[in-house]
């Protein structure tokens, strides 16, 4: 069971996805700013955190390492991209979702909503 929370705490859980043989994979600034844009050497900005999942097909890839590591390099990658390149991304890769947060502009009262890649 994958469960997205708003790691600013402010709003819960925001969704949840149930699937077995995944390999899931997530990145946000709960810890701060240290994930760094290499095209502009600055923070990430817009996003707060990403999830992914990727299929893993036990009969294709019995280890769960190399997949759980891709996924976790696939949730970074889209705390960077922008929603078009993620979208591509997905539809380019069979099994791949991702699940994107966007920070809220200052004083927005809506709360935050977590988008989805199929």
């Amino acid at each position: 069971l994958l469960t997205m929370s708003d790691p600013r705490g402010a709003s819960g859980v925001l969704a949840r996805r149930s699937v077995s043989q995944t390999a899931f994979g997530a990145s946000g600034l709960l810890k701060g700013g240290h994930i760094v844009d290499p095209r502009t050497g600055a923070p990430v900005s817009g996003r707060v955190a990403a999830w992914v999942a990727l299929a893993r097909p036990a009969a294709v890839e019995p280890d769960a390492g190399a997949a759980t590591a891709i996924s976790d390099a696939l949730a970074t990658a889209c705390m960077l991209l922008d929603d078009g390149e993620i979208a591509g991304l997905c539809a380019r890769s069979p099994g791949l979702e991702a699940w994107v947060l966007s920070s809220a502009d200052a004083g927005d009262p809506r709360p935050p909503s977590v988008r989805h890649f199929p």
